[in-house]
């Protein structure tokens, strides 16, 4: 089931959220928590009941593994439940999304023939086995108190987050529910979730989907063989990094307003990652859970251990940053790459993001221990740099082969095409343009509901507020304005468009 649809729009969310306040009124806490789970199964289940099982298969054993850890609190056979705990969900996750690429890689490189039938990626594996690991890491550190089957269910299975984050703790969300309040309707949290709700539909389905336009010539001529031009392959490339930035921010907007409405807080999951002047502290704006995930199991605990090696071998500084810094960015990222596909085209993206990284770690090493540290680059030259870049790094994320990239490239770089075919382009590009620098003056959602702490957050995520006559409020000005937006979200919505991280 899709937040752009009438059905969850119009049916499911309303009989979730009033069944949930009904039932919690007359039957308690645990009821209302046994119908939330319900309809999250219903709302999975929509897409493909089959996979519905699987799902229930990896709460169960998970479930199973978490509470032994959190029984063996760090002692006795605690190391080897995790690792066999991971190992399995690694595993479920690898046949499903990874062994059509690995068996072609060895039908190349090995000379094998297998054959593989086409297996359908069950919907958000990546993202509820990313949440169970964390789950189990954390047990095992002792992070988790006792908990419940019903509750580690409602963690797994909680609609809102489910399909496609943000990615959670348990120690975030699950101690919500466990306070009183949470069970009472209150009109002020319909007011806040819907608000937030409607800025994302609206972000999905005016922008996001409109964008589509702009983004499909260039990429499907590219995928047929076809050379794009200069011209029309920077715009689908521009256009397409505003497109995958309005649909997952437009979807994450929607899942932290669903669950305002029940009074639950989601944490940030984009905060003007396009305002960045670095692609540090890019990634640190787009897909905040993910990145955090990374950082916390994948980055600091290699980087922790290549550093303590260095110390062993007396390693000079350089070597301490290239074996400390460098090398685990470059694993962490190549597994971002391939969270988020099974092709070389992933693995790229995921190599050339840690490699930019790293040239930027390397800069911050240089300017903070050489007189290099007198070199100011301009704010304007950096935020420019941060933006092409990325922009150019978003070939790699739409493209379904490396073939189809090359071409997308090749014409980006033909500087000798340059207006050749610009003059049918030049509404679409005044379009993209004025997104752009929409996206570049306008607060984001945190912004606007910054009063109001909508989101968790384990820091502030800006220094100051913003100014309070475009903060939300529960105003005439803004219900109008809200409204005006649903009405259109809503004419447009007659096709239901998939999120693009659906496929992740």
């Amino acid at each position: 089931m899709l937040f752009n649809s009438y059905i969850y729009i119009f049916l499911f969310l309303p009989v979730t959220l009033s069944g949930f306040y009904l039932i919690a009124r007359r039957g308690g806490p645990t009821a209302a928590i046994a119908w939330l789970i319900a309809m999250s199964f219903v709302f999975y289940g929509l897409w493909n009941p089959d996979y519905v099982l699987l799902l229930a298969g990896s709460i169960g054993f998970n479930y199973v593994c978490g509470k032994y850890l959190v029984d063996a609190d760090g002692h006795g056979g605690a190391l080897p439940a995790l690792l066999i705990g991971i190992t399995a969900n690694l595993a479920l996750l690898g046949y499903f999304k990874y062994i059509g690429f690995f068996a072609d890689i060895a039908n190349v490189f090995i000379g094998t023939a297998f054959s593989m039938d086409t297996i359908i990626l069950p919907l958000a594996i990546s993202f509820f086995t990313f949440q169970q690991i964390a789950y189990l890491v954390d047990a095992y550190k002792g992070e988790i108190s006792g908990s419940g089957f019903l509750h580690y269910c409602l963690f797994v299975t909680f609609f809102p987050q489910l399909i496609a984050g943000p990615i959670v703790h348990y120690k975030e969300t699950m101690p919500q529910f466990q306070e009183a309040g949470i069970f009472r309707f209150l009109p002020f949290n319909l007011a806040l979730g819907s608000a937030f709700f409607i800025l994302g539909l609206f972000k999905k389905v005016v922008i996001a989907d409109s964008l589509s336009a702009y983004v499909t010539p260039a990429f499907t001529m590219a995928a047929a063989g076809q050379d794009p031009g200069f011209a029309l392959s920077w715009l689908g490339a521009f256009a397409f990094s505003l497109q995958v930035y309005f649909d997952f921010s437009g979807y994450t907007d929607m899942a932290i307003g669903a669950a305002l409405m029940l009074g639950i807080h989601l944490p940030a999951n984009f905060f003007s990652p396009y305002k960045a002047s670095s692609i540090t502290e890019l990634w640190r704006r787009w897909h905040m859970t993910l990145t955090r995930f990374i950082r916390e199991y994948i980055f600091m605990p290699i980087s922790l251990r290549f550093a303590r090696f260095s110390l062993k071998l007396n390693a000079s500084p350089w070597l301490l940053q290239l074996l400390a810094n460098v090398l685990p960015l470059l694993i962490a990222f190549v597994l971002v790459g391939l969270w988020h596909g099974a092709g070389w085209n992933w693995i790229l993206f995921g190599l050339l993001q840690g490699v930019l990284l790293s040239v930027h770690a390397l800069w911050q090493e240089l300017q903070r221990t050489t007189p290099l540290k007198k070199v100011k680059i301009p704010t304007s030259l950096a935020f420019t740099m941060t933006l092409l870049i990325w922009v150019w790094s978003m070939v790699l994320f739409r493209t379904d082969s490396l073939p189809a990239a090359q071409l997308m490239f090749n014409a980006m770089l033909d500087v000798s095409a340059l207006t050749q075919g610009i003059d049918g382009l030049y509404q679409a590009v005044g379009t993209v343009l004025a997104i752009y620098i929409l996206v570049l003056v306008l607060p984001n959602t945190e912004q606007l509901f910054h009063a109001y702490r909508p989101r968790l957050a384990e820091k502030p995520l800006e220094k100051k507020r913003t100014a309070s006559r475009l903060t939300w409020s529960e105003s005439p000005a803004w219900a109008l304005a809200l409204a005006v937006m649903f009405f259109i979200a809503v004419i447009l919505m007659t096709r239901e468009v998939q999120f693009i991280y659906f496929q992740f």
